[in-house]
């Protein structure tokens, strides 16, 4: 994955406004905010894209559903 385009100062911003119930850990790093949560099914992804635009958060979750 390329570098982000986001600077240290807004990804911090942006991690002090998070406040998501299923966060487990979060950190600025290579231009994006990476985002640890519990489950996610894509609803969480789709919100900070919307509420910061595109490839700005990247959320992963730690379940997975079961195949």
């Amino acid at each position: 994955m390329c570098a982000g385009a986001s600077d240290d100062a807004t990804l911090q911003a942006i991690q002090d406004g998070l406040n998501q119930p299923q966060m487990l850990t979060s950190m600025p790093m290579n231009g994006y905010l990476w985002v640890s949560v519990l489950y996610d099914d894509g609803t969480i992804q789709k919100f900070v894209d919307e509420q910061y635009g595109p490839d700005v958060v990247i959320v992963q979750s730690a379940l997975r559903p079961a195949s």
